[in-house]
């Protein structure tokens, strides 16, 4: 989306580690996260990975914050200490998250 560079420099600025997950194809990722600066990206992921990685994170004592807008990300945004849907997202992301967030 035009506004993700924006809004991962921001999480950055605030000493965050930005993980991108997504189920696109890992060229169309590894693009995205470069044109983002994010350093780690998995790709590929269906629902159920993206639930595994939140919870591997977490295994390791790390605090996640999970944003997300469709329903492939429902099962991250539920397992995540906090869930973030981006309110043009679909309406189970935002059931499923603690946080509905209009980025402006």
């Amino acid at each position: 989306k035009q506004d993700s560079v924006c809004a991962v420099k921001s999480m950055q600025a605030l000493n965050l580690d930005v993980v991108m997950l997504t189920g696109d194809n890992s060229r169309t990722a590894g693009v995205v996260a470069q044109q983002c600066g994010i350093p780690e990206f998995h790709a590929d992921l269906l629902p159920r990975d993206k639930e595994a990685c939140v919870i591997s994170l977490q295994a390791k004592g790390v605090k996640v914050a999970m944003v997300g807008d469709g329903v492939n990300d429902s099962p991250a945004l539920i397992k995540a200490d906090v869930g973030i849907a981006v309110m043009n997202g679909t309406d189970i992301a935002i059931d499923s998250a603690n946080i509905a967030w209009a980025w402006r």
